[in-house]
């Protein structure tokens, strides 16, 4: 007779696993600027640093035409790069004729070339000045596959305004993350005068062409402002591209197994 005693059972508990992510903090590259006064119906930038495989780059461009309004867009090869737009919008001069413009190209490539030139072409068209300025940027969500169409998360590009200024703002919407993305912006205006950045921002480029008389910044920004601006001293026509880029996120794997044994006597 066994009684009411149970036989021996044995059992295991086996347990564990955190998985959670963490914000990649973006930063910058300079890779080369461009400013020429020459007349000419294309422009060759040629980097002091190359840009890095699998990295997002931005290349902002101001052009000035002679006449015959608007503004030609500008189209960007070399390196073995894609360029593609992000946003363009053309720009008033002093006599009220949209003959200035700005533009932003970005680029994601698995394989960019350690050596030759960017150029930027006008199909032909003479322009009368071109300024460039050529950024990497680190952190980013930015794959190769899409060219890095979907880290831009946002891009404000503002009709021109034809009314002399001081400084320019434009407005973006609520950041998809207002820590960890980065703000971006492009500004002109019709003065071969520095341009101060807004607080708080870094100044990345700031270009001047002499003739016709015109200056470009970029500049950037971790975290969100919907509002960014810059400012200078004589008042002209202006105008401003802005983006929002978002950051990478990796994958952070914490694993703390245990393993528990017990039973009935």
């Amino acid at each position: 007779q066994r009684g009411d005693r149970p036989r021996s059972r044995r059992y295991w508990i086996r347990g564990g696993g955190l998985e959670s992510s963490v914000e990649m903090a973006i930063s910058y590259v300079l890779l080369g600027s461009l400013a020429d006064a020459t007349d000419a119906s294309s422009y060759t930038l040629t980097p002091s640093v190359y840009p890095t495989a699998g990295r997002l780059v931005l290349l902002a461009v101001f052009n000035a035409k002679g006449a015959s309004a608007p503004a030609n867009v500008p189209t960007v090869s070399g390196l073995s790069m894609v360029w593609d737009q992000v946003a363009t919008q053309t720009m008033y001069t002093e006599t009220g004729v949209l003959l200035r413009r700005l533009t932003v190209f970005r680029s994601c490539d698995a394989a960019p070339d350690a050596s030759g030139n960017i150029t930027i072409d006008f199909a032909g068209v003479t322009q009368v000045g071109c300024a460039a300025s050529l950024v990497e940027l680190t952190g980013t969500s930015a794959v190769t596959a899409d060219n890095g169409a979907a880290t831009i998360v946002q891009s404000v590009a503002p009709a021109a305004v034809d009314s002399a200024v001081t400084s320019i703002s434009v407005t973006l919407a609520a950041f998809a993350d207002a820590t960890n993305n980065a703000a971006y912006q492009v500004n002109a205006h019709n003065m071969n005068e520095v341009t101060a950045e807004e607080a708080g921002w870094t100044e990345l480029h700031d270009l001047i062409v002499s003739a016709p008389a015109g200056a470009m910044e970029t500049a950037f920004l971790v975290g969100e402002d919907t509002s960014p601006s810059a400012s200078w001293t004589t008042a002209r026509r202006a105008n401003m591209i802005a983006l929002e880029i978002a950051a990478a996120v990796a994958a952070a794997t914490e694993r703390g197994w245990f393993v528990s044994r017990g039973g009935w006597f």
